[in-house]
């Protein structure tokens, strides 16, 4: 049956034919632009992901930045924890603990290397160079003699070490900060001697 248009105050008899291929003509010209922008989509994708392995290229070859003064390389978190750990160390050996001597010589030995390991260059200087000649060497050393020494022997090793810290704060030009022999322990719900 023929479709009828209104066409300006005339009507139109369009053959059903002739509709049914006006339909396939517009489905067949969605297809094509369909087809044409899915292909610059593409071709933008590609521009895109060239561009960004180009970028990435470019990021790789970007030297790493040096740890002055970068948040993941504290030099005053390492501090406080080698403060916090000669504390102890202090009252284990007071207490002639040799295992909790150990312990604790051990923990500072391991901080000391990150300390190392990091390559930290605080306002110029080599921190890291520092921490092997005024710290790791001192600490080593110590590891040998401190524990199962009498208290007498004990105070003198631990009074090294800090003269060693001491001399390290000089010559970094942080000569203000003075490590001296502790009064009280850094945490008191530790017992230190042995049972």
């Amino acid at each position: 049956m023929p479709q009828t248009f209104l066409k300006k105050n005339r009507i139109t008899f369009v053959p059903k034919e002739k509709s049914v291929s006006m339909k396939s003509n517009l489905a067949i010209v969605m297809v094509i632009v369909s087809l044409v922008v899915a292909i610059f989509s593409l071709i933008g994708m590609k521009r895109t992901q060239e561009r960004m392995d180009e970028l990435q290229k470019q990021l790789s070859s970007v030297e790493a930045p040096s740890h002055e003064h970068h948040e993941e390389h504290e030099l005053a978190v390492y501090m406080q924890r080698l403060q916090w750990y000669s504390n102890k160390l202090y009252f284990a050996g007071k207490s002639e603990n040799s295992r909790l001597t150990e312990f604790y010589l051990h923990e500072l030995e391991e901080v000391m290397e990150e300390v190392v390991e990091a390559k930290i260059i605080d306002e110029g200087k080599n921190i890291s160079t520092m921490m092997e000649t005024y710290g790791l060497s001192i600490v080593e050393r110590a590891s040998t003699q401190m524990p199962g020494a009498a208290e007498e022997d004990f105070l003198k090793q631990y009074h090294a070490l800090t003269e060693s810290c001491n001399s390290c704060h000089v010559v970094s030009d942080h000569k203000f900060i003075k490590i001296i022999e502790p009064t009280l322990p850094v945490a008191d719900n530790q017992k230190y001697s042995i049972d």
